[in-house]
């Protein structure tokens, strides 16, 4: 089979999310035709899939010194740098991705939160709320923005961020989660108590939201005490 051909397999592979084919496919591709970008992107997405960051960042790494004017090349990179917990080289790589297609949502969304795992808020903040003008549906965008305005000690802006992720996706519990540990932060105690409720309605076996509902509980309690 030509490199074109086992290319074309392993791309069908891939969505048939048969990932050990797959890259037994694309790399034989990629040992018959070893310049062509293509080749190493859809095998360093693929290492991707199957978590296997070192393999996919070297792939991927390829594609990108091969065709750096491909925005997909440098965010897969970029990602699978975020992935492997490297993340100065994922915002280099994401940076790159959003110079080359600025509207590109998930490329924001990705570097936001590469950010925010990096401690660099005030980016994480800035690239987060570009994603959110970019589509304002994604719940996980909001749920992030949320995080980041909580580690900042924004609880307000973390409250309406966290709200709204609530708003969009109700069946994740790590929304109700923080939104439960802004409020307490807010000292809105039974505002609290009812999002850790809601989170371990989600996620019954949720120690941290067990903990932090007990505490919500005797802040309430205490607070409902010196008013009396």
């Amino acid at each position: 089979m030509s490199a074109d051909e086992l290319r074309d397999q392993g791309i069908q592979h891939f969505d048939d999310e048969e990932y050990p084919e797959a890259i037994e496919s694309l790399r034989r591709a990629t040992e018959l035709e070893p310049d062509d970008f293509r080749n190493w992107y859809w095998l360093g997405k693929t290492y991707n899939r199957i978590e296997d960051y070192t393999q996919a960042i070297e792939c991927l790494r390829k594609a990108a010194d091969l065709e750096p004017d491909s925005d997909l090349h440098w965010h897969w990179l970029g990602s699978s740098y975020h992935m492997n917990e490297e993340y100065a080289q994922a915002i280099e790589c994401l940076r790159k991705a959003i110079t080359l297609d600025p509207k590109a949502e998930l490329n924001w969304v990705w570097l936001g939160i590469a950010y925010c795992k990096n401690k660099e808020y005030a980016q994480a903040i800035e690239c987060l709320r570009k994603a959110i003008t970019l589509r304002p549906s994604r719940d996980r965008t909001w749920y992030w923005l949320g995080l980041t305005y909580f580690e900042t000690k924004e609880y307000l802006q973390a409250i309406e961020s966290l709200l709204k992720a609530t708003e969009l996706n109700p069946d994740f519990d790590l929304n109700f989660y923080w939104l439960g540990r802004a409020y307490l932060e807010g000292m809105e105690f039974s505002k609290a108590v009812d999002a850790f409720r809601r989170a371990l309605e989600i996620d019954p076996e949720s120690e941290s939201a067990k903990t932090y509902l007990r505490l919500a509980e005797e802040a309430l309690k205490a607070k409902q005490a010196a008013d009396a």
